[in-house]
């Protein structure tokens, strides 16, 4: 079950109206706008200078806990507000703002300069940190009712704040926390935050109790939504509306979903708001729901008001937060949810090409996802519950092959409807190409026969010319032409469709986009079959995924043709240099070390290695930008919004195990090629570790390294050796295509100096154009 409080995201000072309707029509994501906020630039040992002047006790192991509260939270909040999920000055945060505003106003004063970010993450939570940040999901702009609602939950996280339930928390529970560094899957920020704030249920009623009684009863609010949010929180893990998928939706002329692919009965809703909760940090909601009715009844209350700031702008925040949850699920690698949640929206605006655009991303994705056998990260359907559960049995049930057929179809119709879209066009290209590659597409493939109720001669007049076809078929098909088609279309026009994937393309071949795109495919498949060194894109795919030395050495034709791949690789001229990063790591964790001798370290060795980097570059006539926050011009929001993309579009790229699986943020690359005239994006970093110790067995965790989540990069780089001192790593992306053309990485056993750092460094920088 979903619980309220908790998650990511930061600050705005503004108390501004919202500026403008926002255009629906023309939407492509929230942006940050305005001055940035210096909780964005501040290093870590400035944050941690700010909150420790506050420690005051004279208890020397009171003291170091207190020590090591405040550098946890910060560090963790650093590494939130870098990540590219929190935003600022959006319409969202600038409600939110608004809403604050007037909490704070009946709150009365504060020890504290309390302010909102809002988090890209579809989870229903909000939270709040010892230092006054509130942070407000998406995923609970998009669910909640009204005004009321929210002003309740932001009073809520103010009494957290105020009265150091954070700090008192992690006092209290120590033993809890000190294993945080061990959480290392998808949701590892969330759940250290959770560690952080792991209140006793005591501090929950309590927040609770004053946030009702100190706000709601004289905000002039209706109270008694204090109540009523308990609800919309109890269903938060369902979308945010349960309307039965219709298959419907996607039949389009010839093609449809096959009606055996449905769920006959869709698991009722079990929510239970009386749940046990002696493993859980909050209580359940019944009680939380008795405890403030209990204080209704207590007071002569009249009726208050659903919204008192702004109606217009709360369903405005609301309606492009709901818009930004497909995103976040394909952010997330949540298809299922993704596809439904665009199916909500497209009910009401089905031309909305930003929606439309993250559901061709969604099918086409799952569909490479499919081919490889590899959708076990998608949950058991069986444990879900609703009318997502449908969405959830079709992509388990349909076959790899009519998967790839469906993204197709779907990414053509896209691309036949905004013809001057770019990325349109590209997505139908690619889910084409993996059509057609992956499962070698014969003509047949595409066609599948109906039984035909026409006239007898009808009937044989189609069956000589499928004879006639069938002798050349697949050279007939490459050049536009099906044997079939128009027998088809004929059958079409006069019996009842029938369910049918396969007739996706029927009448198509006349198409000059769809025939330029699939003869063009067509041809490189047969070209490629010609040669010996010819590979199977499903044997590629596997080979790709399980780089061990064994698996290069065994197969030479693989090894060759990934050279003869990197050859041909496009001369790199210019890049953008995303926030190089140095990191010791503590021999006992293995993770990011916080002592302060440590940092401080890091930060001068950093600040020598970048200007090095930066000489070598311009040694190799290399063209550059640099994306970070802590040096970067706070009035420049576009390139923070760009460093935000850049952040974001790599945490993506590590989610997925192989090279040949989409990045959703490719639909926005091009704004960043436009915006740094390259599309190719450089990481590089320094990562140390103590003499002697044993670091993971895999490099996939060089992703906690670098500030990300470290979910896998076995594609990425072979194993490493048990024992290392130093890792020196530089990566260069292509965010147009999310293609690796450059990789290299160093590990050296003993401990090395600045000098052997920029040896790497300047080699690495001199290969860059060389291979």
């Amino acid at each position: 079950m979903k619980q309220l409080l908790l998650l990511l995201t930061l600050p705005f000072f503004l108390s501004l109206p919202l500026s403008g309707q926002i255009d629906f029509e023309q939407f492509n994501g929230l942006k940050c706008a305005g001055p940035i906020p210096p909780e964005f630039s501040k290093n870590l040992l400035e944050k941690f200078k700010g909150v420790a002047q506050n420690i005051t006790t004279k208890d020397r192991d009171q003291k170091k806990l207190e020590e090591e509260f405040h550098i946890s939270s910060q560090d963790f909040i650093e590494d939130l507000m870098t990540s590219g999920r929190v935003m600022y000055g959006d319409p969202v945060t600038i409600y939110l703002q608004r809403v604050l505003d007037k909490v704070l106003q009946d709150y009365g004063a504060t020890n504290k300069n309390i302010r909102v970010f809002t988090v890209k993450s579809p989870l229903f939570n909000a939270a709040a940190t010892n230092d006054g940040i509130v942070y407000v999901n998406l995923g609970l702009m998009a669910q909640v009712e009204n005004e009321a609602q929210l002003a309740f939950i932001l009073a809520h996280e103010i009494i957290h704040s105020e009265e150091d339930h954070v700090l008192e928390g992690f006092l209290e529970k120590s033993d809890d926390t000190q294993t945080l560094e061990g959480f290392d899957d998808g949701t590892s920020q969330e759940r250290k935050l959770i560690a952080l704030r792991n209140f006793s249920k005591s501090l929950e009623f309590e927040a609770d109790r004053e946030a009702f009684t100190r706000f709601m009863l004289n905000s002039g609010y209706d109270p008694f939504e204090a109540v009523r949010v308990m609800d919309v929180m109890l269903y938060s893990y369902l979308p945010f509306d349960e309307v039965p998928f219709s298959f419907d939706f996607f039949n389009n002329n010839a093609f449809r979903l096959s009606k055996t692919l449905a769920l006959a009965e869709v698991q009722a809703v079990t929510a239970i708001e009386d749940y046990k909760d002696e493993l859980s940090t909050h209580p359940n909601l019944r009680l939380r729901k008795d405890s403030i009715i209990s204080l209704f009844a207590a007071q002569s209350i009249e009726d208050g008001k659903l919204f008192i700031v702004d109606e217009q702008a709360f369903l405005q925040a609301q309606k492009a937060a709901r818009y930004e949850l497909p995103a976040l699920h394909l952010f997330e690698r949540e298809y299922p949810e993704a596809i439904y949640n665009s199916f909500l929206l497209l009910q009401k605006e089905p031309n909305n090409l930003y929606l439309r655009k993250n559901l061709a991303i969604a099918l086409h994705t799952f569909s490479m996802y499919k081919n490889n056998k590899n959708i076990n990260f998608m949950g058991k359907v069986e444990k879900v519950e609703g009318n997502l559960q449908s969405i959830y049995h079709l992509l388990k049930e349909i076959s790899s092959l009519d998967m790839g057929i469906w993204a197709a179809q779907y990414a053509y119709q896209l691309a036949k409807d905004f013809p001057q879209d770019p990325f349109a066009q590209h997505l139908f290209n690619r889910s084409m190409e993996e059509l057609v590659f992956f499962h070698e597409l014969k003509s047949d493939y595409l066609f599948k026969e109906l039984a035909s109720n026409t006239e007898p001669e009808v009937a044989q007049e189609t069956k000589q010319e499928t004879e006639e076809a069938s002798e050349n078929q697949n050279t007939t098909a490459r050049r536009g032409r099906s044997s079939k088609v128009e027998v088809l279309k004929k059958q079409r026009d006069t019996m009842e469709q029938t369910d049918s994937i396969r007739m996706a393309f029927v009448g198509e071949f006349d198409n000059p986009l769809f025939k330029e795109v699939y003869n063009s495919h067509m041809d490189s498949l047969y070209l490629a079959k010609s040669k010996q060194d010819y590979i199977t894109l499903e044997r590629r795919r596997y080979l790709q995924s399980n780089l061990k030395e064994g698996s290069y050495q065994t197969n030479i034709r693989f090894k060759a043709a990934e050279a003869k791949r990197r050859e041909k690789a496009e001369r790199v001229d210019r890049v953008v240099l995303v926030m190089p990063e140095v990191t010791q790591l503590d021999k006992a964790t293995r993770q990011k070390s916080l002592a302060i001798k440590d940092l401080q370290k890091s930060a001068s060795q950093l600040a020598t290695t970048q200007a090095h980097y930066l000489e070598y570059l311009d040694k190799a006539n290399i063209k550059y930008e640099v994306l970070d926050f802590k040096s970067m011009d706070t009035t420049d929001a576009e390139s923070f919004n760009q460093l935000l993309f850049a952040r974001s579009w790599f945490t993506e790229y590590l989610r997925h195990p192989g090279f040949e699986y989409m990045v959703s943020l490719e639909r926005d690359s091009e704004a960043f090629e436009k915006t740094f005239k390259t599309p190719y994006m450089l990481l590089t970093g320094v990562v140390k570790v103590p003499a002697g110790s044993k670091i993971f067995g895999s490099i996939a965790t060089v992703g906690a390294f670098i500030g990300y989540p470290p979910l896998g990069l076995p594609y990425l780089f072979t194993t490493l050796t048990p024992k290392f001192e130093m890792l020196v790593y530089t990566l260069i992306l292509d965010v147009r295509t999310g293609t690796l053309v450059y990789e290299r990485r160093d590990t050296m056993k003993r401990a090395s100096g600045q000098a052997a750092i920029n040896v790497i460094n300047y080699a690495n920088i001199m290969n860059i154009n060389a291979f």
